[in-house]
């Protein structure tokens, strides 16, 4: 990573036109809200546990059986001039486990919500346990996160006991979701944490997921 940013380090405090292309580039390596932060952080404008008790009222929604969390290993007292006497290390305290707090959807609170965050079509988690058809279910998938959609009407979120609002009951339309995720991301725009122009790339995305979620199963 840190040789990917270097080349485009360099650049930004050039002319335009490198400038543009180093925008560009910021944009193809990382996400919209990613590249808005790198590109306002070097070149400016010139102008605790988790909450799960609404999560796990989603229907179908399994949690795993248990957490691997890293402990603090002892290699021994030369460890510091890169000597380890003891291996293997004798294994201590484990680290503690520090994670965002959730809302009524079961979506992080924490940090910069992206639009997906602020005009949400669906409960979005860091963490998918492994199907039972793979074998040991209740551990957890390596880098895979879930999606767990709302339901697209009242009557079918009331049929599965969804407790989360349907998608026709937060936006009456499919114009009215699109609307919701353009003030969104103006208001991300405005407290720069998105590239203004990256929005026409986010509505087309959100309609993409609108039509995936709500038409598509």
């Amino acid at each position: 990573m840190v040789r990917l940013l270097l080349p485009l380090i360099a650049t930004l405090g050039v002319a335009a036109s490198a400038r543009a292309e180093a925008i560009a580039t910021a944009r193809m390596l990382f996400a919209a809200i990613i590249a808005a932060l790198l590109v306002h952080l070097l070149i400016g404008r010139r102008d605790a546990e988790e909450d799960e008790t609404s999560a796990r009222r989603i229907p179908g929604v399994r949690f795993p059986d248990r957490l691997v969390r890293p402990a603090r290993l002892d290699f021994g007292p030369d460890m510091a001039r890169g000597i380890a006497n003891k291996l293997p290390p004798d294994a201590g305290e484990e680290f503690p486990t520090l994670v965002s707090a959730i809302d009524s959807d079961g979506n992080e609170t924490a940090g910069i919500r992206p639009p997906e965050l602020l005009s949400p079509l669906a409960t979005f988690t860091g963490w998918n346990p492994r199907h039972p058809e793979q074998g040991a279910p209740g551990d957890l998938m390596q880098m895979m996160g879930s999606t767990l959609p709302f339901a697209p009407t009242r009557a079918e979120r009331e049929r599965n006991g969804d407790p989360r609002p349907s998608i026709e009951e937060r936006y009456a339309t499919r114009e009215a979701y699109l609307n919701h995720v353009r003030a969104a991301t103006q208001s991300l725009i405005a407290a720069r944490h998105v590239l203004a122009e990256d929005l026409d790339a986010i509505l087309e995305r959100a309609a993409k997921r609108y039509d995936w979620i709500y038409t598509g199963r």
